[in-house]
């Protein structure tokens, strides 16, 4: 992963976090309570899709930078037919190699 692209992912998560938690200490006081809930799992979904978001866009870049194999598919040889002793022949109409 690119350092320029990881760094303000991380950070952007880590202060997401770090709000969701602060706000989930305020939540303590009991007058707070349910709008402090309410904004604390709008910053967490927040948090979730610029994570994902950017795990997805970061994992887009790679695929694009990526280099391009050959599209051409390449025959496969049969395999040559190991020499039999003298006497023997592959021969398929026979049952029993003579």
């Amino acid at each position: 992963m690119d350092s320029h692209n990881f760094q303000p992912l991380s950070l952007a998560a880590f202060a997401l976090s770090t709000a969701a938690v602060g706000m989930s200490l305020l939540a303590l006081f009991p007058w707070l309570k349910g709008y402090l809930i309410v904004a604390r799992d709008a910053v967490l979904w927040l948090a979730l899709f610029f994570v994902i978001g950017g795990a997805g866009f970061v994992g887009w870049q790679q695929m694009q930078n990526a280099p391009k194999e050959s599209s051409a598919v390449q025959p496969i040889e049969p395999a040559a037919k190991p020499p039999l002793p003298s006497g023997f022949s592959y021969d398929v109409t026979k049952q029993s190699l003579h």
